[in-house]
């Protein structure tokens, strides 16, 4: 009879450490997050601009960088890229071009597009990286076309030409390579480790064209406008193609 009483409560204290365990596994998760989401946290918004005027910010480690119109004595147009540095709360500014725009920044290199060689606007911007460790300002596109939209990762520099290519320039052995066009047009080029990424956007098709007797009669079928992400796997250890 003893036996059976013990053998019954240890059948019973298994089946409560059982359900015990389960409660455990299936409600901890919910009372921790609950706990972490009941825990009142300070933020602390701080303005590091005064000009009104500032745009288009980019952060890497401690330091911020934007453009910004402050200098365009209100014309609206002319931008250059300050920069923030958290560490030391200390503002700096990187351009006085007036036409510097679309500021990126990876460690201690800061990248842009900028107009100052086409009269300073924007109509055939360049390529310009600016290095923090060597304060040192250099022009990566020479050629004169239209460069835009640009992104840095390490040593590699992407951007749009003409809006239907993605070059590449190496910032180590100072190459510049096309690693894909499109007869559509390309946006937003971006970069991480040895993946280029961009949109790919075709705009119409031009299908079954008749010219009449004048130059106003002029039909096209123009097929519904599509966008795509394409990629590219590009090997970091030898040059680009």
């Amino acid at each position: 009879m003893g036996y059976t009483k013990n053998f019954h409560l240890v059948i019973l204290a298994s089946v409560v450490l059982v359900i015990l365990t389960m409660f455990l596994v299936l409600f901890s998760p919910v009372v921790l997050a609950a706990t972490i989401q009941d825990t009142p946290t300070t933020i602390t918004k701080t303005q590091i601009t005064t000009s009104r005027s500032a745009e288009r910010p980019a952060i890497f480690s401690d330091k911020i960088i934007w453009q910004d119109y402050r200098n365009d004595n209100g014309t609206g147009i002319s931008t250059d890229i300050y920069m923030y540095n958290l560490s030391a709360s200390k503002e700096v500014q990187i351009t006085n071009s007036r036409s510097a725009e679309a500021p990126v920044i990876y460690n201690d290199k800061i990248v842009w597009m900028d107009g100052r060689n086409g009269n300073f606007s924007l109509e055939k911007p360049d390529i310009y990286v600016y290095d923090l460790s060597i304060h040192k300002e250099t022009r990566v596109t020479t050629n004169g076309s239209y460069s835009t939209s640009p992104a840095i990762y390490k040593d590699r520099i992407v951007w749009t030409n003409y809006s239907n290519s993605v070059q590449v320039y190496n910032l180590s052995t100072h190459q510049e390579s096309q690693i894909a066009s499109s007869e559509s047009m390309i946006f937003s080029p971006a970069i991480y480790g040895n993946i280029i990424a961009w949109e790919d956007f075709i705009v119409f098709r031009e299908e079954n064209a008749q010219v009449g007797s004048n130059t106003s009669d002029f039909s096209i079928h123009k097929k519904n406008p599509t966008r795509d992400i394409c990629f590219m796997i590009c090997p970091l250890t030898r040059k680009l193609r």
